[in-house]
């Protein structure tokens, strides 16, 4: 494993980080060109608040709240239960589970290749969407399973049809995005103590949401639940349309200085107008 090329770019060993670039078959950074765009102090998590940074760190904190927000770990973590009390056997559910989970890798593969050819935004904007359809599904496959006759036979595969609509929609959207996001949107000194805090928020989430899906179940019901967790795709959407810099195609250390034109101009990519 090569070390970090803006790393070591940082600290003035511009020689090796040439040579690590190129064994990453990169081109060299701009700063070992002599620019010192990465000559500069890291930042402490206290000064992520400061206003030069503070419009970074919403972003990433954000994105990686909305993340965790919307269930996808209860999906993950609970899905063989809830699976099994729509009316799968335990041996049915888990294997329903398991072939979802093949399929989301696939979609994994080719986000990586649409992330970069469309834009963040587009993309996010669009997986959002396929999020809050296949909750939806999770909870009208619910509603038809409690119910008689053809629906309640039916109920049972619109959830699994739920459950993979919703973990491939994430898997292009939420699933990747909030960690190149915050991997990007952070100008160099902070990028360390950013992407750390955003990451940290984020498992944080993670913990809070898990956890509390017995009680939420227990006070709401299944369907409450799903029905909660598609509320913060709504505020996913907005975030993602209103504040999400488009970072496609730009260097890290262009980032900062594109979105503060972005800021002060109030344009974006013309890729908003896709979706």
């Amino acid at each position: 494993m090569v070390e970090s090329p803006r790393w070591l770019a940082a600290r003035g060993r511009d020689e090796e980080s040439v040579a690590a670039l190129a064994t990453l078959g990169q081109p060299p950074l701009r700063s070992t060109r002599g620019d010192g765009s990465v000559q500069s102090a890291a930042v402490g998590y206290a000064d992520l608040f400061k206003p030069r940074y503070a419009r970074a760190t919403s972003v990433a904190v954000g994105m990686n709240l909305l993340q965790q927000l919307c269930g996808i770990n209860v999906v993950v973590y609970y899905a063989p239960s809830v699976l099994s009390s729509l009316g799968f056997t335990a041996a049915g559910s888990i294997a329903v589970t398991v072939a979802i989970g093949v399929l989301q890798i696939v979609a994994g593969f080719a986000t990586s290749r649409a992330v970069d050819a469309v834009g963040r935004r587009v993309v996010a904007r669009r997986g959002i969407l396929g999020v809050g359809a296949g909750l939806s599904l999770l909870a009208v496959g619910g509603h038809l399973s409690g119910g008689g006759g053809a629906a309640a036979a039916a109920g049972p595969w619109v959830a699994v049809i739920g459950v993979f609509v919703f973990r491939v929609a994430f898997s292009t959207s939420l699933g990747p995005l909030p960690y190149v996001i915050s991997s990007e949107v952070f100008p160099n000194d902070a990028r360390a103590a950013g992407v750390s805090f955003a990451t940290a928020a984020n498992w944080l989430a993670n913990a809070v949401v898990s956890g509390s899906f017995p009680a939420m179940v227990s006070s709401l019901g299944v369907n409450g639940v799903w029905g909660a967790y598609l509320l913060a795709v709504v505020p996913a959407y907005v975030a993602t349309r209103a504040a999400l810099p488009e970072t496609r195609g730009t260097e890290l250390e262009d980032v900062g200085e594109e979105e503060k034109r972005a800021t002060a101009t109030g344009r974006r990519s013309r890729d908003d107008e896709r979706v």
